[in-house]
């Protein structure tokens, strides 16, 4: 399986990453690093990860996406699937069975705010398939 580096930690020489394209502009927000990550295996490229490094993402008391980011992120996938042949609609089925999880747990363990959170992602989702 390809290695994807997270945005969070990413260190790339700026010569190869130039070389490599740069960003998509057409992706805004979510999966530039799986593209960039991509391109640069394709420029021929290695990609390391140093499981010795650790480092703290803050994302302050984050517990989801809000819709209008959840929006973005199905927009991206939904390109970033496109320019690269992947099968959108799987990927969203998948999705769907994750969130479908994620609330289903969210309600046993009696968290309204994420359950808050998962129900308007799922929202997004069936907004956008329709």
């Amino acid at each position: 399986f390809p290695v994807t580096i997270t945005g969070a930690f990413m260190v790339v020489d700026k010569q190869k990453f130039i070389s490599a394209g740069g960003f998509d502009e057409s992706i805004f927000l979510y999966l530039e690093e799986a593209d960039i990550s991509r391109r640069l295996r394709k420029a021929g490229y290695s990609l390391m990860f140093d499981k010795s490094i650790s480092y703290y993402h803050k994302i302050d008391n984050r517990i989801g996406f809000s819709p209008q980011a959840y929006s973005v992120l199905l927009q991206s996938m939904q390109y970033y699937c496109k320019k690269y042949g992947l099968n959108y609609n799987r990927i969203i089925r998948r999705l769907v069975a994750e969130l479908r999880i994620k609330r289903f747990v969210a309600k046993l363990f009696q968290r309204n705010e994420q359950l808050s959170v998962v129900e308007k992602n799922l929202k997004v989702v069936y907004e956008t398939r329709n």
